[in-house]
């Protein structure tokens, strides 16, 4: 990883009037990060924390990736997608906009699964998600 650093921290110096470098991460793997090299902290000297969405803005990321899948999800299974979010602990490593998209993949697997034993599915059923969808879903926290 030294030789890395290294080379982003040459970058930055050659290019610094034309060159931009965003490190985005954890705040303790940045912290180490940029306590690794002396010369790294001077040349990024900003730290912008966002704050890690609510379950409501999950919910939200969430029907969008589903509307863009093609999926809709049902009152009752966004309501149960908020409770499934609200058990994921906000800490360490906590995923983000990464666990809505994981729980819909998971959905979808869970659908799939659901409408096996149906022969003729219609256009509806395929493209709904349904509460036990979301509900067969293991959290892992």
């Amino acid at each position: 990883m030294g030789e890395a650093i290294d080379a982003i921290v040459k970058n930055v110096e050659d290019r610094r009037d034309s060159m931009i470098v965003i490190l985005t991460g954890y705040p303790k793997e940045m912290a180490e990060l940029v306590g690794a090299n002396p010369g790294i902290k001077s040349r990024f000297p900003k730290t912008i924390h966002f704050e890690d969405y609510s379950s409501e803005e999950l919910v939200a990321i969430l029907k969008l990736i589903a509307k863009k899948g093609e999926y809709k999800l049902t009152k009752e299974a966004l309501e149960t997608a908020t409770t499934w979010l609200d058990a994921h602990e906000r800490g360490h490593g906590f995923g983000n906009g990464r666990l809505a998209r994981n729980l819909f993949e998971a959905a979808v697997a869970q659908h799939a699964k659901r409408l096996t034993d149906n022969e003729n599915p219609t256009d509806a059923q395929l493209m709904t998600l349904e509460t036990e969808d979301i509900a067969g879903v293991v959290v892992k926290n």
